[in-house]
């Protein structure tokens, strides 16, 4: 994993976020993947807007020649707010993205998500299509990103074209605490059986899940999202350009894509030269 994180940084584009705009939520039927980053212990997430969304993230991870995205958040001054008051080297964070408002087919109703390290795709695959739905809703995440729309440098919420961060504690009004109840949790509220938090300085798979149809009862359908020759798409927060958690890379979100044909060929260069870094402090 460290490798491919070696990988993905070396490709990416660093973007800088630029102020005033909203996250595009579900009920858009095209959301924007966001980063939330979690201080469980003083009850206060911060709210980053990437500007991807599901349908762009998916028709590039599926092109001929997909890109990473890197985007360092060490100039936000959001984000230089909430390292200043909070712990995010204690914090939790996720990288999601949803749409509600599709149908109760397969392909309506999803969600792009992170997991947790000690879970694995067979906790996802326990959800049922009600609890997917009903997590994702506009009745419960709807209210945080109602709260979160409205707050911060993400407002006015009506304007989805430009990204912005956002600071919301749970003592506030509203649900833009990440974790706040009737809003957006790590388990969609209580609905998930799995958790898409990772501890800060770590990176996680990235996987799609739909409704597999109708049923209520009847289980998603979810697959670690994957290029069709197979390669991974996986995202870390808190990492440096080699992979390591350290104070240079305590900024970075990296959203990673492999590219077609030459993953491979770079991987087997990154371990050659690893290798002869090895042999030189020898």
């Amino acid at each position: 994993m460290m490798q491919l994180k070696t990988l993905a940084a070396a490709a990416a584009l660093v973007l800088a976020a630029p102020a005033f705009a909203a996250i595009a939520p579900g009920s858009s039927g095209n959301g924007e993947l966001f980063l939330v980053v979690q201080d469980t212990a003083a009850k206060v997430s911060f709210t980053f807007d990437t500007g991807i969304t599901m349908d762009d993230f998916i028709a590039n991870a599926a092109s001929a020649k997909p890109r990473s995205w890197t985007f360092d958040l060490a100039a936000n001054s959001v984000w230089a707010d909430f390292k200043a008051n909070y712990d995010e080297g204690n914090s939790v964070w996720a990288l999601l993205a949803l749409d509600s408002l599709g149908s109760s087919g397969v392909g309506g109703q999803r969600l792009i998500t992170t997991l947790n390290a000690n879970q694995t795709i067979a906790n996802i695959k326990n959800t049922t299509n009600q609890q997917l739905s009903t997590g994702i809703g506009t009745t419960q995440a709807g209210t945080f990103f109602n709260s979160v729309n409205n707050s911060g440098t993400h407002a006015p919420q009506s304007d989805f074209t430009i990204n912005g961060a956002s600071i919301n504690a749970d003592a506030d009004s509203g649900n833009g605490y990440f974790g706040s109840s009737g809003g957006l949790t790590a388990t969609l509220n209580g609905n998930a059986k799995f958790n898409s938090t990772n501890l800060y300085g770590s990176a996680s798979g990235l996987f799609y899940v739909t409704r597999s149809g109708a049923s209520a009862l009847g289980t998603v359908q979810a697959s670690q999202y994957l290029k069709p020759n197979g390669q991974g798409a996986f995202a870390s927060f808190g990492l440096d350009e080699s992979g390591l958690r350290s104070a240079a890379g305590a900024d970075l979100l990296v959203v990673s894509v492999p590219e077609p044909g030459t993953y491979a060929l770079m991987l087997g260069g990154l371990l050659a030269v690893g290798a002869a870094a090895r042999r030189r402090r020898g």
